[in-house]
């Protein structure tokens, strides 16, 4: 009987980023916002649902710059997103968050508020390969990077 490596799911620091606490009602932005559990790409950006009326707008360099019509915090350097991908994502991070990765309950352009490792995350997925991008305060992120090694991930 001959044993099969399993590659882990990759790691890697999304840098560049720029990142915002954005609130805004619906219609206040003229695009439409996601709703509860769920993100959307806009013009360069990802908004991501947080609450009622609060989202974290994620900006990749060079991105269309949000309508005004909502207030903002600038997150950038308190925040950071690491981006897990492959075939064995999904059962690497069900080793650390309490929560149901399986497709039937968690699929591409759902987000959730958890923890990961105790770390709160914020955790979504980005498509069907599986890959997910996890953001976390920046203090938390050398544990969070320890915690998927642990879990299987490679860097």
């Amino acid at each position: 009987m001959s044993e099969t490596a399993i590659e882990g799911p990759a790691v890697v620091l999304r840098e560049g980023l720029a990142l915002l606490s954005l609130s805004a009602r619906p219609g206040s932005l003229g695009i439409d916002l996601p709703g509860p559990g769920r993100w959307m790409a806009w013009g360069g950006q990802t908004l991501l649902w947080c609450a009622p009326n609060q989202f974290l707008a994620i900006a990749e360099p060079g991105a269309q710059p949000l309508p005004p019509g909502g207030a903002a915090i600038d997150l950038t350097d308190s925040r950071l997103i690491l981006r897990l991908s492959g075939p064995a994502a999904r059962d690497c991070l069900a080793r650390l968050l309490p929560l149901d990765l399986h497709p039937r309950a968690f699929r591409t352009g759902d987000v959730a508020s958890t923890v990961a490792a105790h770390i709160p995350v914020q955790i979504w997925q980005v498509d069907d390969m599986p890959t997910y991008d996890i953001a976390c305060a920046r203090s938390y992120g050398e544990s969070l990077l320890r915690s998927l090694e642990t879990a299987g991930i490679e860097r």
